[in-house]
């Protein structure tokens, strides 16, 4: 069987009750364990498990959308409320932003390379190349006070709690080195508000957090 299948789109064209019956005849004849709906909307994700609901049929209980530290808007606006409503687990995809948040991606002739690069180039705006820099600034921090044997890895959670604290953020999900605490979201990642002033943000963590090392 098959312990999670999503309809990877939205079928606009055909009745979502007809979708549902569809996906409802597979767990029957287990074949399937769980339901997940992938890039829908937040009104149609809605109306997509009310019309499964209504028939007797298996609902949507996994979401999957684009949510990273650079793409949060559709997510936190719109689709939280749903996947709080009806208790549903999100499983983000493009985490990394599809490798831009490994810092590979910096100069104009790093989007040349590979088959990836162009895609990438989109999140390499003047935020984002704001947030690679907090990035590399906590980086810098926990490697020092790794190098110094200051840091264990039970305390590496809290330190970054208070690395976000000097950031003025209020994650969502939480920023965690081996989980998130989010409801809801059941992969890792890691946010920063679209309202935080980074460069602001890094210079207060600098003065204030550089005795965690």
């Amino acid at each position: 069987y098959i312990d999670l299948y999503y309809a990877h789109r939205d079928d606009a064209q055909t009745p979502q009750d007809e979708v549902a019956a569809g996906f409802d005849a597979l767990v029957k004849k287990s074949k399937v364990k769980s339901l997940g709906a992938s890039n829908f909307t937040a009104e149609r994700l809605t109306s997509a498990i009310i019309a499964a609901q209504k028939g007797g049929y298996t609902p949507y209980s996994v979401m999957q959308d684009e949510y990273n530290l650079v793409t949060r808007d559709h997510y936190e606006k719109d689709m939280l409320m749903v996947a709080e409503k009806y208790d549903l687990a999100a499983f983000p995809y493009y985490g990394l932003a599809s490798g831009y948040l490994t810092g590979k991606y910096r100069k104009d002739s790093d989007f040349g390379e590979g088959v990836r690069g162009q895609d990438v180039k989109r999140y390499h705006d003047a935020r984002g190349q704001a947030i690679l820099a907090a990035m590399d600034t906590i980086a810098k921090v926990i490697n020092a006070a790794w190098d110094q044997g200051n840091l264990k890895a039970t305390d590496v959670d809290s330190k970054i709690t208070a690395l976000t604290n000097a950031l003025d953020t209020t994650p969502a999900p939480s920023i965690s080195s081996t989980a998130v605490t989010s409801p809801s979201v059941t992969e890792p990642a890691v946010v920063i508000p679209e309202s935080v002033e980074v460069g602001d943000a890094i210079s207060r963590f600098d003065s204030k957090y550089l005795e965690l090392v």
